[in-house]
């Protein structure tokens, strides 16, 4: 991924807005964007996708002013769409008033917040996870050792019983 001059490192865009990017565009344009998907630039969108946006990957960025202004004037482009889509379904007057760089500016220490934990807490499932899956493999581990000790303690001279499976250590 390349940099940015103030060091940032941009990421390709999600799959769909963040839901405290999405919260915030949702109450600034007073509309819905649940259905709103995010594409890189050069892909194809499939029917029933719903509404799209198309990023670069280089220049997606939620957590700057500048990066919420691009985000903001893509989502007023499909609100726009919808109101010309259907003037009198019962679209919300307001909802055609792009946020203005002050609001957005306003928002983003609130915003960074939420998506602060919002990767702590993937984060945290993630480790969890892991942490589960360490834990199996140890017990595993542990058990194949003993089996091990066992074959390798017996006196010398004793002939290897095979068992059957499922027998509790019967022999056969």
């Amino acid at each position: 991924m390349r940099e940015t001059a103030a060091g940032k490192q941009k990421i390709p865009p999600p799959a769909e807005l963040p839901g405290p990017v999405r919260t915030t565009m949702e109450s600034l344009f007073n509309d819905s964007f649940a259905n709103v998907k995010l594409l890189p630039t050069g892909t194809t969108a499939h029917a029933g996708d719903g509404e799209v946006i198309y990023f670069d990957p280089q220049t997606y960025d939620d957590r700057s002013v500048e990066g919420l202004v691009r985000i903001a004037q893509k989502l007023h482009g499909v609100v726009q769409n919808r109101l010309q889509a259907s003037p009198h379904a019962g679209a919300h007057p307001t909802a055609s008033a792009q946020p203005s760089r002050a609001q957005l500016a306003q928002e983003l220490p609130k915003l960074k917040e939420a998506l602060i934990k919002e990767d702590h807490q993937k984060l945290s499932v993630l480790s969890h996870l892991k942490q589960g899956a360490n834990q199996r493999d140890s017990r595993r581990r542990h058990f194949a050792m003993q089996k091990d000790r066992r074959f390798l303690n017996r006196p010398v001279g004793t002939p290897v019983i095979p068992r059957r499976p499922g027998a509790h250590g019967r022999p056969v």
